[in-house]
């Protein structure tokens, strides 16, 4: 597989767009609900994004499942 310079600059930008929307987060939780939510905000982005990975991958796998059946 050959990765070219566009497609490292593409997955570059999109960390980019993700650290800048983090910051952006962080600042209205900081100036809303305090320094102290940001673990907290931050802990249920991550079980959020948790349960939406483990929900499309048993769809995922359910279709697969049926597929041979």
């Amino acid at each position: 597989m050959i990765v070219t310079g566009t497609s490292v600059a593409m997955i570059s930008g999109l960390f980019n767009v993700g650290i800048g929307g983090e910051s952006i987060i962080g600042g209205i939780v900081c100036d809303t609900l305090g320094v102290g939510a940001v673990g907290y905000v931050g802990g249920a982005v991550a079980v959020a994004g948790t349960l939406w990975c483990a929900l499309g991958l048993g769809r995922l796998l359910g279709s697969a499942g049926r597929a041979e059946a």
